[in-house]
């Protein structure tokens, strides 16, 4: 499926200007990091307010295992927006956004500074796991 056929995908410039305001919590940005060659990923999601985020370990990054992942982890949250870039692990927003009762909004395709403080954050999360470096699952944690 290409990028560009995600089912109901919504261009960020339809995205409500509270949520760059940072004016509500609830409006949270997502992204994937991935280990070299796929060895492991990292579902990474930061609500833009609060600047809160979660991390969760992915052993693939198949969309229904990305929508799993999300859904479980920020069911507990307020959740009013995702804002997500044009990976195909995020084509089951739809669900997702159905499960959390949140509005789904895309980056434009390589505009990934549209999501800006979820990018910041991963640069933090590189500090610790570079790329190149496999992210393999074990008893301590990544190895």
């Amino acid at each position: 499926m290409p990028r560009s056929m995600i089912p109901g995908r919504v261009d960020i410039t339809e995205r409500p200007s509270s949520v760059e305001a940072r004016t509500y919590y609830g409006d949270w940005e997502i992204d994937l990091v991935e280990g070299k060659k796929g060895t492991g990923f990292i579902l990474s999601m930061v609500e833009r307010k609060s600047r809160y985020s979660l991390c969760e370990k992915l052993a693939d990054k198949k969309a229904s295992t990305v929508a799993e992942a999300m859904i479980r982890r920020l069911q507990a949250f307020k959740t009013r927006s995702l804002t997500y870039d044009n990976g195909l692990e995020f084509a089951k927003h739809l669900e997702v956004g159905r499960e959390l009762g949140a509005k789904s909004y895309f980056c434009a395709p390589y505009h990934a500074w549209e999501k800006g403080l979820v990018e910041n954050h991963n640069g933090l999360l590189r500090q610790y796991y570079p790329k190149g470096r496999k992210l393999r699952w074990n008893q301590r944690g990544f190895s």
